[in-house]
């Protein structure tokens, strides 16, 4: 059990983008490639595979997917359990939304706001 577990709760240990990042370490090593080679394999700079073998980067990123996806490594196990789904925002948005470009505009501003605050 972990030392921060509490007794008699189960836990169990989410793959962070740190582990991710290490996971992916090890594919380039047993490949023998290089980040840049990596790099332009993705399509992305250097520094940008950098920033994720050190497990700085959103689970969003198109390269994150795209190289997890070749690297066998699933991202959904890596999604929080009791997250919003696509079809609850997307109800959640009919609910708040009336409909207007105007309304949209809002709508966009505040999502913008709460995506500043992460």
């Amino acid at each position: 059990m972990r030392r921060d577990a509490k007794p008699g709760l189960k836990t169990s240990k989410v793959p962070t983008p740190t582990d991710i990042g290490a996971q992916l370490r090890a594919w380039i090593r047993e490949r023998g490639m290089s980040q840049e080679e990596v790099a332009r394999w993705l399509g992305i700079r250097q520094p940008q595979v950098s920033r994720i073998l050190a497990g700085s980067f959103s689970l969003r990123s198109r390269a994150v997917r795209i190289w997890c996806v070749e690297a066998g490594i699933s991202l959904e196990e890596n999604r929080p359990a009791r997250g919003a789904t696509r079809k609850e925002l997307v109800t959640l948005l009919d609910a708040v939304w009336d409909g207007t470009a105007d309304d949209a505009a809002r709508v966009a501003a505040l999502l913008r706001a709460a995506a500043a605050l992460r």
